[in-house]
């Protein structure tokens, strides 16, 4: 397992303990989903993440000092920020692996 892979699953790890701590059955239910969907491609897109890594780490340590504090307001901010930034990446993982004739519209003659 690559180090990328590993950063990825210890990242759900992370977010599987913050749901349970909110005690939010919403959550759960949206981050059960999410997991089931994310763990069959987590490690195809985890090197595709290489440049991205140490943006992430920071705005995790944000998010963890956060919760740490007790601040609320803070931790959701940097929750936000890092589910923005992921849904951002994944959406430029599957543009590029996407066939660019798959964009355009059939021209007609």
């Amino acid at each position: 397992m690559t180090d990328l892979v590993a950063r990825q699953r210890q990242s759900l790890e992370l977010w599987r303990v913050l749901v349970v701590a909110s005690d939010n059955l919403a959550y759960r239910l949206a981050f059960n989903t999410m997991e089931q969907a994310w763990s069959t491609i987590q490690d195809l897109v985890a090197p595709a993440m290489r440049g991205r890594a140490s943006r992430i780490n920071a705005a995790t340590t944000r998010l963890v000092r956060a919760v740490q504090r007790g601040d609320a307001a803070g931790a959701r901010r940097a929750a936000e920020h890092l589910v923005d930034r992921g849904e951002a990446g994944l959406l430029r993982i599957i543009a590029l692996a996407t066939p660019r004739s798959s964009h355009k519209k059939k021209e007609q003659p």
